[in-house]
């Protein structure tokens, strides 16, 4: 996916609609992030309209969502 500029925090969590952005480029359901991470669909959802995880869990998160974003710049993607 080139051409998707990303901003992120300080601990690299990027802002809500590039979470949400990052996730329906790899075809994942909030479900099934929520699987990754194991929290609920409910919980994903949160984070893509402006709340955000803490601790531990934000940045097993923001981890997810870096690898996603390289996986999907790969060029033989």
């Amino acid at each position: 996916m080139t051409g998707l500029r990303v901003t992120y925090e300080d601990d690299g969590l990027p802002p809500p609609k590039i979470r949400r952005l990052l996730r329906v480029a790899a075809e994942l359901t909030q479900a099934e992030m929520g699987a990754k991470l194991g929290v609920t669909s409910s919980a994903v959802s949160g984070w893509e309209h402006g709340s955000a995880p803490t601790g531990d869990l934000r940045l097993a998160y923001a981890r997810l969502l870096r690898a996603i974003r390289v996986d999907l710049e790969r060029p033989d993607r």
